[in-house]
């Protein structure tokens, strides 16, 4: 079994009491693990979706040796990479690349948002990792995922396989379809915004789940970010975007009952108070413009990537039932449309603390 031989490989084996999957990630896959000697945490990030995983490992250990000397940034390296016994801090087995990090005392991570107080942390978190990367060269950063948040590219596929599609399926995602057509100028945004060079490039990690952000078990005070395998020169909107669009969600993300889908504005909020606290100082005034349009962009990416999969035979995200992507891709489209719907709420609370 391949989990045996990557906990042999980190000497583990024979010390494990449970292992739990945390999250249900696309670019990592994430494991809790309980042993003799305390928790650790094994992700694994596949070389089918990282296409260019020696650039990854690459991008981690360029990040991590910055952040290592950097006073202010410790924290965000307070877990310990485990070596294996082939002295590897990266391992790889089955064309897969695993990396384990011993956690320190009353450090967690959670299967969801559990407060307000919890979105504060994280804004307040991840606000600080794009502040302690504010000044790092981003050319010294490769690219891992070639075309990654292209968002107009996966338009252009999708209207290509739509364009092929038997008429009766094509009738079935007719909504789908006009909404992501009514859409195809306002997805440009962010990519119009970089190549104009109207928003600065900086650090982007890409991945923002709660299966890499670690905390306090107890106070649920943000502890270290993980998961650094797609971190390469981008935008913070990005993150910022993907942050909000899936921790302030108030469903998950293959929640078929459209009504039901919903923004926690208070969530949003408080993830934007502590955002605000730790890169007010930093961002730009067209960062902070754009802020709620990269939440709405990123709903509407994250829609047609599942709309695309569910047409195409659902090879790339894997699924729990038949028409599972074509759940995800209509919830990420209502999603999108409830940004719209507060849209004052939300420029007002933007306002509020970045002014």
């Amino acid at each position: 079994m391949l989990m045996f031989e990557v906990l042999r490989k980190f000497d583990l084996l024979d010390k494990v009491i449970s292992m739990e999957r945390y999250g249900r990630g696309f670019l990592n896959r994430t494991f809790l693990i309980n042993t003799t000697e305390g928790l650790f945490v094994i992700q694994m990030f596949d070389s089918a979706v990282v296409t260019n995983p020696q650039s990854a490992i690459h991008n981690i250990k360029t990040v991590l040796h910055y952040l290592t000397g950097l006073k202010e940034a410790t924290y965000f390296i307070n877990h310990s990479l485990v070596e294996s016994i082939d002295n590897g801090k990266i391992i790889s087995v089955d064309k897969k690349y695993w990396r384990c990090y011993k956690l320190n005392e009353n450090t967690q991570l959670f299967k969801k948002v559990v407060n307000a107080h919890m979105m504060y942390e994280i804004g307040k978190g991840i606000g600080d990792f794009h502040f302690q990367l504010n000044n790092f060269p981003c050319s010294e950063l490769e690219i891992s995922i070639p075309n990654f948040h292209q968002t107009y590219t996966e338009y252009k596929k999708l209207i290509k396989t739509i364009s092929k599609l038997d008429s009766l399926i094509a009738l079935s995602i007719f909504n789908e379809y006009r909404f992501v057509e009514n859409s195809s100028e306002t997805i440009r945004l962010i990519s119009n915004l970089l190549e104009n060079n109207e928003i600065p490039i900086r650090v982007a990690h890409n991945n923002i789940r709660l299966n890499n952000l670690l905390f306090d078990a107890n106070t649920y005070q943000f502890k270290s970010i993980v998961g650094f395998e797609v971190i390469m020169p981008g935008t913070i909107l990005y993150d910022f975007g993907e942050a909000v669009k899936y921790l302030a969600a108030t469903v998950r993300e293959d929640e078929p009952n459209e009504e039901l889908i919903k923004l926690n504005i208070e969530y949003f909020e408080e993830f934007v108070r502590g955002y605000a606290e730790k890169t007010k100082s930093i961002l730009t005034d067209t960062e902070i413009m754009h802020l709620i349009d990269a939440v709405h962009i990123m709903a509407i990416e994250s829609g047609i990537r599942y709309l695309n999969d569910y047409l195409n035979g659902e090879a790339e995200f894997k699924t729990e039932y038949k028409g599972q992507n074509l759940d995800k891709a209509r919830n990420q489209f209502a999603l999108a449309k409830e940004v719209e719907l507060n849209r004052v709420k939300m420029e007002n609370i933007i306002n509020k603390y970045f002014s």
